[in-house]
């Protein structure tokens, strides 16, 4: 058995299942094309098996869950698990009566699709509700690519009208997927299949820069050289449209690489749970049976974990594991509950959902003075439902479990930066400074009324050096932000076109002594 001198990381918990008696067995037989099972994974211990599973396939891991509402807590589970980063493959909850580009749900199935042919997604969780789903063929899926690159010869308007025959609609700012703007020579797009929206900056039919970039703050967070996406829209899920056109449509398991595994996480209760989601349906002969789903999926070498054994003949492996129950109380009391489980020659792992807790936790331990058998180690990670590994005489749980909390999810910190956002044109006086991202620091010069396609609409006019005007529209406001910049000399008004201002609010704390002024770009 694998001794650890430390444990600091839930990563270092999958080598200890690797160890595990006739673990290997299972393993071997799914590199002879077999299948495999695996039971007594109480717990989040599911999820540890399965990146110790990963640890050794030579494909795509595709880990099938019962229900729509476990696979994004089980994929964040693994990703502080396994070595490979998990991507969901979503499912609608009912079936969609919408079929255009700006469907949230669609995007990711589309962009899951993408990464499967590009052979960068080794780890894909979804459920088995999402794979009775049919997704757009291969053929339509090619057809509707594009590819983009800097230097590349692009009529603008032909490629416009393309995008509008796909189901594009042309917003004055993009905030969603399935949108384009263009302003001058510069054209925002957001496919459904990229992560993030992009920046195409035309010098006249010559791609100039291609920048992906983040539509809240309107700052970029990526250069590229090319970019492919692809543009269509959501097949349709009734039996009408696929005996019109069958080719349009197949399994995602038509798109699954060579060499794939494949995982079901307690398999019975998936069957059932896409039981009753068919009988939800109005018409549910548009979507793939349960029975071809599972042939498909067993046509790769699987493997099946579960809580409880079930009768098979095929290579199994019998965990000790051991679900743990939950907290509840003031923090003194809970350590101390917890002490009272833990066998003296336990050690536990509690998994902090992020630094500020992990110091609280720490200093509560030392406070109460409390040793759990040979003591308690606290790392960043975040684990749903805790185990014991018998074997190994280690408790793993999470901070939120331990204090009967319901989980707290990861939000991504924003960097604060000196101005402050303008709630509406009132805040504002002629005269007064603004900044935004692309063009830096300008003045308020009033509000005024433009005509733009037989349409009146508001504009803020700013100034910037060598009076040089833009016109923000009023929707817009959002944006842009006041400056509110502490030193005592007046800026200088930013030159348009000028690189200056992107050295400046790039400039890190270390080269000057003040934050760069910064605001949303406003795309014009």
């Amino acid at each position: 058995m694998q001794q650890m001198t430390s444990l600091n990381e839930l990563s270092q918990l999958v080598p200890l299942i690797e160890d595990t008696p006739s673990f290997t067995d299972v393993v071997n037989a799914l590199r002879n094309g077999h299948s495999g099972a695996i039971d007594g994974a109480w717990g989040s211990s599911s999820a540890l098996c399965t990146a110790a599973i990963s640890n050794s396939c030579p494909g795509t891991l595709l880990v099938i869950l019962p229900r729509l509402n476990e696979v994004d807590d089980f994929a964040l589970d693994l990703a502080g698990l396994s070595k490979h980063q998990p991507q969901v493959f979503p499912a609608w909850e009912s079936a969609p009566t919408e079929h255009d580009v700006t469907d949230a749900t669609f995007g990711g199935r589309l962009r899951l699709l993408r990464q499967l042919n590009e052979a960068s997604a080794p780890l894909v969780v979804t459920s088995l509700t999402a794979l009775l789903q049919p997704v757009p063929s291969q053929q339509s899926r090619q057809s509707g690519s594009c590819t983009l690159q800097v230097g590349q010869e692009l009529e603008l308007e032909p490629f416009l009208e393309w995008l509008v025959e796909r189901g594009f609609q042309r917003v004055a700012a993009i905030t969603a997927q399935g949108e384009f703007s263009l302003h001058g020579g510069i054209l925002d797009l957001y496919p459904a299949d990229t992560f993030e929206p992009l920046r195409v900056e035309f010098f006249g039919d010559e791609i100039e820069s291609i920048r992906a970039f983040d539509p809240e703050t309107q700052r970029k967070t990526e250069d590229l050289q090319t970019v492919s996406f692809t543009l269509i829209k959501p097949p349709q899920l009734d039996s009408a449209a696929q005996a019109a056109a069958p080719e349009n449509v197949e399994s995602l398991f038509d798109s699954l690489p060579e060499n794939s595994w494949v995982v079901f996480v307690e398999l019975e209760e998936a069957i059932s749970e896409s039981r009753h989601y068919l009988t939800r349906l109005d018409d549910p002969r548009g979507f793939y049976s349960i029975e071809s789903t599972l042939e498909k999926a067993t046509q790769c070498p699987s493997v099946t974990i579960a809580r409880i054994a079930a009768d098979s003949y095929e290579t199994s492996c019998h965990l000790q594991v051991e679900s743990i129950e939950r907290f509840s109380g003031p923090r003194s009391e809970v350590l101390l509950e917890l002490a009272s489980i833990t066998d003296k020659q336990e050690r536990v792992l509690i998994a902090c959902h992020n630094e500020g807790e992990r110091e609280r936790l720490t200093e509560l331990l030392e406070e109460s003075e409390l040793t759990i058998g040979q003591g308690v180690s606290l790392c960043l990670g975040r684990i749903q439902h805790g185990f014991r590994l018998v074997r190994n005489q280690i408790i793993v749980i999470s901070d939120h479990e331990l204090f009967g909390r319901s989980d707290l999810h990861r939000v991504k910190q924003k960097r604060r930066w000196e101005s402050r956002a303008i709630d509406s044109f009132l805040d504002l006086k002629e005269g007064d400074l603004v900044v935004h991202l692309t063009n830096g620091i300008g003045r308020f010069r009033g509000i005024h009324q433009l005509d733009k396609e037989g349409q009146v609409e508001e504009h803020l006019q700013l100034e910037f050096r060598d009076n040089v005007k833009v016109y923000v529209p009023v929707a817009l406001i959002h944006l842009v932000q006041k400056y509110v910049g502490s030193s005592k000399v007046a800026p200088k008004l930013s030159k348009l076109g000028s690189s200056s201002w992107s050295r400046k609010k790039n400039r890190s704390p270390k080269q000057s002594r003040t934050s760069p002024v910064i605001c949303c770009a406003c795309r014009l």
